[in-house]
């Protein structure tokens, strides 16, 4: 009984994970739209979480305390994602379509699983590759164009390759650290390494852009709400539900991020109802129970 309710919490966990990411591209659009550069946007995003994380969190007596011999892992996680990662996705919107880039960022829960093995020993079950493999071709299906042209270019995708083996390197480091330390410390720590990594970028290439910014009550809300939903919320979330579940079984749950972009955007009127899109969505959840819950033997009597 215990365990079916940490279960059903756990799932419940990664549903509002992905709600929050999936969300945050409403909100990151906002704020391009706002003359914010990238390096801005993640930085304040970054520092506003880690801020509020590490005041509430500490005084709250949640944070762990991290031991010397783990520093260089939190680097590493930090390193993989956020930094690479989002450098990966974001650059890439300036070569490629966003079509493409949702099929190649849909690649991470196939890769994942390969990585896990080879770092890990961990054991690859056929029913989560086959799920993966299908909420793939949904994604596909979703994202095709209605012209049949997608722009593609040998710089996004290497970007976007990026973005993927940044997002399994962090899978790899993260199930080294979730039976160590809980959600809040490991969320903390790796945005407040974040910043350590972001704000070298932002001195560097985007300081002459900051005047340019149009500081808007939307765009300073859309910031906030990154904050809080996706780089603190979203994170701890999807860190309690693997540890709970497991790496493996809750990345191939980043397949649902697309899904719930275009159900927001039909929603503000961004994209249009399609057959299509209904069709993709239907196939990428089908997809996701199929990697959860698979296939039982029956059994010989």
């Amino acid at each position: 009984m215990q365990s079916n309710r940490k279960s059903i919490i756990a799932y419940v966990s990664i549903i509002f994970s992905m709600i929050f990411w999936g969300i945050s591209f409403v909100w990151t659009k906002e704020l391009l739209n706002a003359n914010f550069p990238v390096f801005l946007i993640l930085t304040i995003r970054l520092a506003i979480a880690s801020l509020l994380m590490f005041s509430v969190f500490k005084l709250m007596g949640k944070l762990e305390r991290i031991e010397k011999t783990d520093l260089p892992k939190f680097f590493l996680l930090a390193l993989f994602e956020p930094f690479l990662y989002f450098i990966g996705e974001n650059f890439s919107m300036h070569f490629v379509d966003a079509s493409f880039a949702a099929i190649m960022i849909a690649l991470l829960p196939i890769v994942n699983p390969i990585a896990l093995h080879i770092f890990n020993k961990d054991k690859i079950g056929w029913n989560l590759l086959f799920g993966a493999v299908i909420s793939v071709i949904g994604i596909m299906i979703m994202s095709t164009n209605p012209e049949g042209e997608i722009k593609i270019s040998w710089q996004g995708t290497l970007l976007l390759l990026l973005a993927v083996f940044a997002g399994s390197g962090y899978s790899v480091i993260l199930s080294r650290l979730i039976n160590k330390y809980n959600p809040i410390t490991i969320t903390t720590t790796q945005n407040i390494v974040g910043i350590l990594y972001f704000l070298p970028c932002l001195l560097i290439f985007d300081l002459d852009k900051i005047s340019s910014v149009v500081w808007t009550k939307d765009a300073i809300l859309s910031l906030v709400f990154l904050a809080i939903f996706c780089s603190a919320g979203a994170f701890m979330l999807y860190s309690y539900s693997a540890k709970l579940l497991s790496v493996i079984k809750v990345s191939i749950f980043t397949n649902a991020i697309p899904v719930v972009t275009i159900i927001v955007a039909i929603i503000l009127g961004q994209e249009l109802f399609s057959f299509l899109k209904v069709l993709g969505i239907l196939i990428v959840v089908s997809g996701l129970l199929l990697s959860q819950f698979g296939f039982k033997k029956r059994r010989k009597i």
